[in-house]
């Protein structure tokens, strides 16, 4: 009967260790689920936070053009949901009907307006998704390499925004001369281009990313409410 307490002791430590293993799996799993559901609402955030940008910049150089406005129109629609105010939700569909003319005085006045006004641009922070990097190699590849692109361009980004700050700042300088302040003022706008450009990208790639994560989890409500806390922070 030796052999009879040896396979019960041996089937013992194998249910065991296969109990452990479940465990894990089912514990990684969640871990995933709210990976995925936390920072699809942490990139649906800053990506709303972004497309305002790009129509910030793009007022300030006189681009806004109906192109642009299709885009941010579709871009709000999409991100806010339901939670689109009406207010936003007319301005969208007012800018989305805007002809050539009409979006040229709405340029001309945006750019009267914008003129001499700080932008008061700061790098903006991604907390949640910066913070559990360890976790994106557990997506399929194709989400994978959309996180590895929007944290690129984040990166990049928040890069850029110190640079067009540091010539915003110097166009302050009395002790330019007339011709330096010029090659500053030429250098904040290219600056305010390539960030804009930049934005767009990361609004797209965020928009790629959320499809590919899906809508259909929702996030926990505690961990939402400390993700938005993150993002309007910066």
């Amino acid at each position: 009967m030796e052999w009879f307490g040896l396979v019960t002791l041996l089937i013992g430590w194998g249910l065991g260790i296969a109990s452990h293993i479940v465990v894990e799996a089912i514990s990684r799993r969640h871990r995933v689920d709210r990976f995925r559901a936390t920072s699809s609402e942490e990139l649906r955030t800053i990506a709303i936070r972004y497309v305002w940008l790009v129509w910030k910049l793009e007022s300030r150089i006189g681009g806004p053009d109906s192109d642009l406005a299709r885009w941010l129109s579709g871009k709000l629609v999409e991100l806010e949901g339901a939670s689109l105010s009406q207010a936003t939700r007319e301005l969208a569909e007012k800018l989305k009907s805007y002809s050539e003319e009409q979006m040229t005085l709405l340029r001309d006045v945006e750019l009267v307006r914008a003129t001499g006004d700080a932008l008061g641009i700061k790098p903006f922070g991604l907390p949640y998704l910066s913070s559990q990097i360890q976790l994106i190699p557990e997506l399929p590849l194709a989400l994978q390499l959309s996180f590895l692109e929007v944290l690129s361009l984040h990166e990049r980004i928040n890069h850029e925004i110190a640079v067009a700050e540091s010539f915003f700042l110097r166009t302050f300088d009395s002790s330019l001369t007339p011709e330096n302040h010029g090659i500053i003022k030429d250098n904040l706008i290219s600056s305010y281009q390539s960030l804009s450009k930049r934005a767009r990208q990361l609004v797209d790639e965020i928009t790629n990313a959320r499809a590919l994560l899906g809508s259909s989890v929702i996030p926990a409500r505690a961990e939402e409410s400390q993700l938005k806390k993150g993002a309007v922070s910066g």
